[in-house]
This record gives structure tokens, C-alpha cells and sequence, in this order.
């Protein structure tokens, strides 16, 4: 599933070569419409205006939605554990597919909901979980 999801079908790509270099997911943005010349067009939050994709910077074309979102609900004290110990992120909401597959949202460092896509996570740890969850970070752990 990707999120966000898209009225047309397809978002547009944005990826620095920054976030190329260091592997990071960068971010997409709903194509909302078509110009009449056929080129993709998104909503410049800046400028408050719809633009051509291709014209906001680190642009790298468009893909086509996966599936949609078509519910979301509520975290409920749910977290993305780790396997190294570190602390787990809180699940802000879980995003539910047309299939009915969810996929944790968990805040980026802007504070926005993003979902959760790194494979990397040893679990997730429910709401009271036991103290000896194999996930849950020692006390030495959470200090550091």
C-alpha cells in the first residue's frame, strides 16, 4: 500500500540526492489532475497553487498508486519495536487497504503520519505488553 493516496491514480516522486545517497524514502505527493497539455499536476503548499509535478525541485517521476487507503484507525498504544534495542516508535494510526492488509503510520521527523516501510523492525509491541517482550528495550537501553 501507498500512502498518500491519489484521486488519479499516480504520484509524483520526490527524492534529493541527499536522501539518494543515504537511502532514505523521500517523499510523494498525490497527482490531483492533468494539465491540457497532459503534464501531471500536484498542490504546491507554499505557493498554495496546483503546479506541474515535474516543476517543484527533486522531481523523479511518477508511479502509480498501489492500492488505497480506504480507512484508518487509531494507534491505540500500539509501537514499531526494534530488534537493537532502540525505543519504539508509537503507532499514531494504521492505515487499512481495500484488501483490509493495515500498515502502521508512525510520525516523521516533521510530525507528519507516514507509514511505516522499513523492514527492519523486530515486532510490534501492543498496548501492555509484558515487561519481558523480547522487543520491549532494557532499562540500560532507554537511559542511553
Amino acid at each position: 500500500m501507498t500512502l498518500p493516496t491519489s484521486p488519479t491514480g499516480w504520484l509524483a516522486c520526490y527524492r534529493t540526492d541527499e536522501e539518494i545517497e543515504k537511502k532514505r524514502f523521500g517523499h510523494r505527493l498525490p497527482v490531483d489532475g492533468w494539465s491540457p497539455d497532459g503534464e501531471a499536476l500536484v498542490v504546491d503548499a507554499r505557493r498554495g497553487t496546483r503546479v506541474p509535478a515535474a516543476n517543484l525541485p527533486s522531481f523523479r517521476g511518477l508511479l502509480r498508486a498501489e492500492s488505497s487507503t480506504v480507512g484508518v484507525v487509531p494507534g491505540q498504544g500500539w509501537s514499531v519495536a526494534y530488534p537493537n534495542g532502540g525505543s519504539p516508535d508509537p503507532v499514531i494510526a494504521w492505515a487499512i487497504d481495500r484488501h483490509g492488509y493495515a500498515k502502521p503510520l508512525i510520525a516523521n521527523s516533521d510530525g507528519y503520519a507516514e507509514p511505516w516501510e522499513q523492514e527492519s523492525h523486530g515486532g510490534f509491541l501492543a498496548p501492555g505488553d509484558p515487561e519481558d517482550s523480547p522487543y520491549r528495550p532494557t532499562a540500560e537501553q532507554e537511559t542511553n
